[in-house]
């Protein structure tokens, strides 16, 4: 899995809102789907995505991801926006610095009933804010 989410983070009293105009997701596929999913879950933390502590991330509400396209050479599933995504992740006041992660998971089920899912993560530079 390999994605990248191009935007802008704006602080609204408890909230942050997060804009991304540009957003894609490529997933290596198995050419036996009759069904996929993709979702992302944005988090906020106040440690780096190389020091995560689970219990101290905020998180939004899961987005699914639509449509998915499967690419006719290699084998990827790829997704990429169409419209510009608004998100609000709870934002808890505090001293220090910020980061997103976004957190992608994506299921199949095959033509023969069975389930497959594989996931990744990204994460923001530090956020700042004038």
């Amino acid at each position: 899995m390999a994605g990248r989410f191009e935007g802008t983070a704006y602080l609204r009293d408890d909230q942050l809102q997060v804009v991304i105009p540009r957003a894609w997701i490529a997933v290596t596929r198995d050419n036996d789907k009759e069904w996929d999913e993709l979702r992302l879950v944005l988090q906020l933390g106040a440690h780096p995505l190389s020091d995560v502590r689970w219990k101290e991330w905020s998180m939004s509400i899961p987005v699914i991801l639509q449509p998915t396209v499967d690419s006719a050479g290699p084998q990827l599933t790829t997704w990429e926006t169409q419209d510009t995504l608004r998100l609000f992740v709870p934002w808890k006041q505090g001293l220090g610095p910020r980061w997103l992660l976004f957190r992608l998971s994506y299921s199949t089920l095959s033509h023969h009933g069975l389930r497959a899912e594989c996931d990744g993560s990204l994460g923001s530079d530090t956020l700042r804010f004038r």
